[in-house]
């Protein structure tokens, strides 16, 4: 989830599974902006939410869940998929910020 944090006055991200509550502002409607607001340009070329002012060739070898994850689902607007013949694939795309990309990866990893 994408919110405004007042206490850093900055946008935040947060994960829907560690929010316990969340208090909203009776007197305060929220208006969509007509172009979409900060969607379009903060998180287009995201690979999840986080954006950056350069862009960032990667290529990822994934195999086991992961390929198949990556089969089902359009993570990212440039992704290219190469399969290979052991059943692994080859992830291209360009991001903006490789951190993410990076704990994506990490997070799909297999526990020791």
């Amino acid at each position: 989830m994408i919110s405004f944090n007042h206490k850093h006055k900055a946008l935040s991200t947060h994960r829907m599974s560690r929010i316990i509550e969340a208090n909203f502002a009776p007197d305060e409607d929220y208006v969509m902006p007509d172009d979409g607001g900060f969607t379009r340009d903060y998180v287009s070329t995201a690979w999840h939410i986080a954006p950056g002012n350069e862009m960032h060739s990667v290529k990822i070898k994934l195999s086991g869940n992961l390929a198949d994850s990556m089969r089902e689902i359009k993570w990212h607007p440039t992704q290219k998929i190469e399969e290979l013949p052991d059943g692994d694939i080859i992830l291209t795309a360009e991001i903006p910020y490789l951190d993410e990309a990076a704990r994506w990866v990490l997070a799909g990893a297999p526990k020791p």
